[in-house]
């Protein structure tokens, strides 16, 4: 009899384990918005900001650690409501204690959206997809402007794999 218990307790024991939940680097998760900077004057080419780095509007601190000169930007969008606002700042200067001036050539645009969240896996958990995405120049002074218009070329983001942005300078 106990020679029984002993095997229906490892029986138990054995059959309880489970292999590791880690969420592989290849599964695909919350897609950032991807957005790519154009020359205004000629649509087809890109044109890289220079010093540019970006803050949400609730937010203290800037998404890149130090200003970058770059022709695209890959951030991201919030899940837990239908809008995201951010600052875009160019030829943004860094003080002597890291800081970047946020009143310097900025202007900010409001990204709109609907979201879907979708079940990937007991590691993975769940990711979120944007639909419908609108984006509109938030501004105060039209003449201090930097950003001279932006198209929206993928309303769905739902992987990184493309622009969903254009915005010309």
């Amino acid at each position: 009899m106990k020679k029984y218990l002993i095997i229906l307790l490892c029986i138990f024991l054995g059959g309880s384990c489970q292999r590791d939940d880690i969420c592989p680097d290849a599964t695909q998760t919350t897609p950032n918005l991807v957005i790519s900077f154009r020359d205004i004057e000629n649509p087809a080419l890109n044109k890289a900001v220079t010093n540019f780095n970006v803050r949400e509007e609730s937010k203290p601190d800037f998404y890149f650690d130090e200003p970058v000169t770059d022709t695209v930007a890959v951030i991201p969008l919030r899940n837990d409501q239908n809008f995201t606002n951010y600052y875009f700042t160019i030829n943004s200067e860094l003080s002597a204690n890291g800081a970047s001036n946020p009143e310097r050539n900025r202007d900010q645009i409001q990204f709109s959206y609907a979201t879907d969240e979708i079940y990937v896996s007991r590691a993975c958990n769940y990711k979120t997809e944007f639909y419908q995405l609108e984006a509109n120049l938030i501004s105060n002074d039209p003449n201090a402007d930097w950003i001279e218009n932006i198209i929206v070329e993928e309303t769905d983001i739902v992987n990184e794999n493309v622009v969903h942005v254009y915005i010309y300078h």
